[in-house]
């Protein structure tokens, strides 16, 4: 009989568990350590617990992680591409300050500083129609920008993009062709409802535009080019039934499916190791704490 409620709040420290006995009414309190992935430490609380999932008849969980980071600013680092002449306005607000006039008050910082926003030239109007395609030649220069930075993350946000998304679609088939990244862990950058065939077709498809026979043909080369054995058949599974290393490659299968010109590493570690060799870049450069692989 399903008869227990089970409610998880992951905050940044600490991971508590509350379960309620519908039967008899008892709650009950359990507490365990955070873990750097929030699931590991939601599991490890339920078997602290002793907890029969078999007997939960709702399970609901949530966690401070993400407004954690952001009111520690503990991001990686991200970059903004915008419309030309609207760089500053994630910095300019909306001009809502309590007292409009004092030009000296300071107010809360944005997230991506000024140097880490860039624009190009592109421009669709109030109706959804296209006035100024994207200038390819400057989208590839921005692109050349944030690989030497080494940004983890890039938000294309165009000027009525959502009323027309042709402009940003050519800026993300430049980026996803030039620029890929393979993340340390990957438990937390693969989705764990779709299967490894979905996630890495999805790539193939949004940046090289390819579908059916020729997108399954494409996922398959992935795979083994980062060494993950019987890919027709591993391709279906999900990212839980890979170990640890496997789900790794998965990752650089990714990463390199469509050949790009920089692959930068979240950390410097053997796992850059596969996805390099598998596209191999003659080059390889260390700065800090990330890796970058360039031609």
């Amino acid at each position: 009989m399903q008869n227990l409620r089970v409610a998880v709040d992951v905050g940044g420290t600490f991971t508590d568990i509350c379960i309620m006995d519908e039967a008899t009414g008892v709650i009950r309190i359990e507490k365990t350590s955070s873990t750097r992935d929030p699931i590991d430490g939601i599991m490890g609380g339920v078997s602290k617990a002793g907890i029969d999932l078999s007997k939960v008849a709702l399970f609901s969980h949530g966690t401070t992680v993400a407004t954690n980071a952001l009111i520690t600013r503990r991001l990686p680092r991200a970059a903004v591409v915008t419309t030309n002449g609207f760089r500053d306005v994630i910095e300019i607000r909306r001009a809502n300050k309590e007292d409009l006039w004092d030009t000296y008050k300071d107010v809360v910082k944005p997230y991506v500083p000024r140097r880490d926003r860039l624009t190009v030239p592109e421009r669709v109007d109030a109706s959804g129609r296209v006035i100024e395609p994207l200038d390819v030649a400057a989208a590839r220069e921005v692109a050349r920008i944030l690989k030497r930075r080494g940004v983890a993350a890039i938000a294309v946000c165009f000027m009525n993009a959502y009323l027309n998304g042709e402009n940003e679609r050519a800026m993300r088939d430049i980026r996803g062709n030039q620029i890929s990244m393979v993340f340390q862990e990957p438990m937390t950058s693969l989705n764990p409802v779709f299967s490894v065939q979905y996630q890495i077709g999805e790539s193939v498809q949004l940046h090289q535009h390819l579908r059916g026979k020729a997108k399954l043909d494409k996922v398959i080369e992935s795979l083994l080019r980062v060494g993950v054995p019987s890919p027709e058949v591993r391709m279906k599974d999900y990212p839980h039934q890979f170990s640890g290393g496997m789900r790794q490659r998965v990752v650089g299968a990714i990463a390199i499916t469509c050949r790009p010109k920089l692959l930068i590493a979240d950390e410097a570690t053997t796992a850059m190791a596969m996805p390099a060799a598998a596209i191999a870049l003659p080059r390889t450069a260390v700065r800090g704490p990330r890796t970058f692989i360039r031609p």
